[in-house]
């Protein structure tokens, strides 16, 4: 029988994730891997996974995502709580660092590290970032910028402005400023609309896309905006580095709003089916889609195929539950079973044949080129 005590359960193994993620398998050869493909849905647990997959496609099956080649779940505790957010867990995904929440691409201690895309960038990879929230917001912020606080729209904006980056699409907010200004200055050209974007892609300058109307019904999907940006980076010889970031998820989990989820889901889901048949056709792209935390906890009561579902919200916040991974093509395997959300970077780092190294050299602090 086991009983509760304050440090775990007795006789239950406890496992250690304080350390540094550690091999799980031998070793995977370095470069085995020329492009890899991010995509997050924010605060997709399991929940989200089921009732969309439900409503989608019935209970006999399965969305694109869950074909993949391997599955598996994260956990997802910042450094102190198990209560977390999106810049501390997206900052893990893109450094594979535990931080504090609120905190975009740097440590605990505050220090800035070099992300997946950063790294990608300086082995001579094309980077894009992609996503249905604002193009300042933490998710994307944590692969291209380094500040104490997701707050600092002005000074993430700043720094992905600095980055050297290819190609970075987002939508518009009305609430947490609009930095166009700073990419224009930096050299980047700037679209307010999908089509002259899409026509100006075979230009070699590094381009931003800030839509309006990216998570809407009548805007560009994010399917028709990922595709296009892969296609651009994919011109590099080298190989590069894509993130996509449905968002969509993550909102409607806090509003308990069933049609919202469902929907970020499927948009996802359809990045995913696409990528999937990328990383097929090209041979050398690892995908993976997962998720930064879970919101909501949704929990699918009962039902029947095609009809309504009866979906309980246990909180209308984030939550500690684990997340669902799904990866495909080279290197996939050493992304399945029971993982912390550390080592999606440094797996893909090691696929990538690039090092994930303190970034105290090279990466802007706060306020600084």
């Amino acid at each position: 029988m086991l009983t509760k005590r304050s440090g775990g359960w007795d006789g239950v193994v406890a496992l250690d994730f304080g350390g540094e993620p550690e091999a799980r398998r031998s070793p995977v050869p370095l470069g085995a891997t020329r492009n890899v493909i991010l995509l997050i849905g924010d605060g997709m647990g399991f929940g989200q996974v089921t009732l969309a997959r439900n409503e989608l496609v019935g209970p006999n099956r399965r969305l694109a995502m869950e074909r993949a080649s391997y599955v598996g779940w994260l956990s997802t505790h910042d450094v102190g709580r198990l209560y977390t957010d999106s810049a501390s867990t997206a900052t893990t995904l893109a450094t594979g660092h535990k931080t504090f929440r609120t905190a975009v691409g740097v440590d605990a201690d505050g220090l800035p590290r070099r992300s997946l895309a950063e790294a990608a960038r300086d082995s001579g990879r094309s980077v894009g970032l992609v996503t249905d929230s604002y193009l300042w917001d933490a998710t994307p912020g944590a692969f291209g910028a380094h500040v104490s606080s997701r707050t600092q729209y002005e000074e993430v904006a700043r720094q992905l402005a600095a980055s050297d980056f290819d190609l970075l699409v987002g939508g518009s907010t009305r609430d947490k400023g609009d930095y166009r200004d700073l990419f224009g200055a930096g050299g980047w050209r700037v679209f307010d609309q999908f089509e002259p974007w899409l026509e100006a892609l075979p230009s070699s300058v590094p381009l931003v896309g800030i839509f309006e109307d990216l998570s809407q019904p009548v805007g560009p999907t994010l399917l028709e905006v990922a595709r296009a940006a892969a296609e651009r980076l994919d011109q590099d010889s080298q190989g590069f580095f894509l993130l996509v970031e449905a968002e969509e998820i993550d909102t409607g989990s806090h509003r308990a709003d069933f049609g919202r989820v469902v929907a970020g889901v499927r948009s996802l889901d359809e990045v995913a089916a696409w990528a999937f048949d990328f990383a097929e056709r090209t041979g050398d792209t690892t995908v993976v889609v997962t998720a930064d935390h879970d919101t909501g906890s949704p929990i699918v009561l009962d039902g029947r195929a095609g009809g309504p579902q009866a979906v309980r919200w246990t909180s209308p916040y984030h939550t500690a539950q684990p997340v669902p991974l799904f990866a495909h093509g080279p290197g996939a395997e050493r992304l399945a079973g029971i993982q912390d959300n550390r080592e999606v970077a440094t797996t893909l780092a090691t696929l990538l044949g690039i090092d994930l190294e303190p970034a105290d050299s090279g990466v802007p602090r706060e306020g600084t080129e």
